[in-house]
């Protein structure tokens, strides 16, 4: 399966927005939280279709926000 690579900073974002740890969103997506924190960290990439789930499932995003910049930070945390 292909594998996508969306911004860190968003994935970060998203579930911090809906008030997820990664260890939430890792139960919630059946993964180890170790997988979470290497996407979090670009050192590994969701598929596609993980992205998908993610996107739609949980966070009720479509999947381009994933792929975005963030037009502002604060704090160290992505605006958009």
């Amino acid at each position: 399966m292909p594998r996508v690579m969306p911004k860190p900073e968003v994935l970060r974002w998203a579930w911090e927005s809906i008030n997820l740890s990664a260890k939430e969103v890792a139960e919630k997506m059946n993964q180890d939280i170790e997988v979470i924190e290497q996407w979090e960290q670009s050192e590994r990439y969701p598929t596609y279709v993980q992205l998908e789930k993610l996107a739609h499932d949980l966070f009720n995003r479509p999947v381009a926000v994933f792929f975005s910049r963030c037009t502002r930070r604060r704090r160290n945390k992505c605006f958009f």
